[in-house]
């Protein structure tokens, strides 16, 4: 548990993923990372305007915006590096990422709760000479009972000890805490999910979760669901193991034939990646506040772009934002397109109190 709340939370690396030109989304990372304790390794994102088309994959539906194209190459590169160097799972982030303050201990939690789901699922390698017994693994609920008539509703005594894991699945240990042996792709940001079935997943308590949020019509205490996904879209942050890597490359090298998020849904969707996430989102995009002018530049997306060609006349941007942003001390928001995000203290709205108080130490450590 404390290896999953490491420095890189568990996994050989995070990557960030920003184009060269967006200083202000560096510096955001940069300060959201400080103050919650992670180390990131930066990752060059790229043009979608700069590539020639022929190298890209070949395409049945060439729609794909440029941007959508930059999009697929920067994630590429990264997966390239993992099956050419063999590492370990590594997580990846878009530049747009934001997350809870307290990031750290929100992971670790996770992770031992990811750990109780493989448990109760009876899980085997995805690979290997037991591979083939998860066609007919148990499926079990958030109790650990496989006959609950409502798995949702049951109560869960989380004083009594989980089942006893199947002798595939080892204690997690410093070297792999997230048992990569078992998935392909982990989502800890996302802005659409499905599940992959209604009793593949464990509810449990995080005191970093506002109460309300929904778990497909069960509303949620101050907690948070980990499941075997049906199918996320976007990209903000996942983590990928080096299987799941070679499957990503080699699908979109056979036809890239729509962005890379909804790829990806499709090869969850028809099991070709076994995927797990989070509800809520342990990280979402963020996005500039309104009527601050930025969305004139076309701020908030380095795909889509700026949505305004002409900054005059009747075009002028509206600037009525500023006296809530200055009186608030943030210029950022999370998008309202990722509805399952819930941050007690988004590391973007609290940076001011934390950095400009007379504390020392500012970090969020691991206790």
């Amino acid at each position: 548990m404390r290896a999953a709340g490491n420095r890189t939370l568990g996994f050989h690396s995070i990557r960030f993923i920003n184009m060269k030109s967006r200083y202000d989304r560096q510096d955001a990372a940069v300060i959201q990372a400080y103050l919650s304790g992670i180390d990131l390794q930066d990752a060059a994102a790229v043009d979608g305007a700069t590539i020639n088309a022929v190298g890209l994959p070949p395409t049945s539906n060439d729609a794909l915006k440029p941007g959508e194209k930059g999009c697929f190459r920067a994630h590429a590169n990264i997966w390239s590096e993992v099956v050419q160097k063999r590492l370990p799972p590594v997580l990846v982030i878009e530049s747009d990422a934001t997350w809870d303050v307290n990031l750290r201990p929100i992971v670790a939690l996770l992770n031992k709760h990811f750990t109780d789901l493989l448990r109760n699922m009876a899980v085997r390698p995805l690979y290997g000479e037991h591979a083939a017994d998860n066609e007919t693994a148990p499926l079990a609920d958030d109790t650990g009972r496989s006959d609950a008539a409502d798995p949702w509703w049951q109560p869960v005594d989380h004083r009594a000890p989980p089942l006893q894991p199947p002798p595939y699945l080892a204690e997690a240990d410093a070297d792999d805490p997230w048992h990569s042996d078992y998935w392909d792709l982990l989502s800890f940001g996302h802005c659409f999910d499905l599940q992959k079935a209604p009793n593949r997943h464990i509810r449990y308590a995080d005191p970093w979760v506002p109460a309300g949020k929904d778990y497909f019509g069960h509303q949620l205490g101050v907690e948070r669901v980990v499941h075997q996904s049906g199918g996320t879209v976007c990209t903000t942050a996942y983590a990928v193991t080096q299987r799941g890597a070679a499957k990503l490359l080699l699908r979109m090298a056979l036809d890239l034939d729509m962005p890379i998020d909804l790829i990806m849904q499709s090869m969850i969707a028809n099991g070709e990646l076994t995927a797990y996430s989070t509800i809520p989102t342990v990280m979402a995009q963020w996005h500039y506040k309104p009527n601050l002018g930025m969305e004139y530049r076309g701020a908030n997306s380095d795909i889509q772009g700026t949505m305004v060609e002409a900054l005059s006349g009747d075009n002028a941007p509206t600037m009525d934002g500023w006296e809530e942003a200055k009186s608030s001390k943030s210029v950022w928001m999370s998008k309202p397109s990722h509805p399952d995000a819930a941050f007690s203290e988004m590391a973007l709205k609290v940076a001011w109190e934390r950095i400009f108080s007379n504390e020392k130490d500012i970090s969020v450590e691991l206790g």
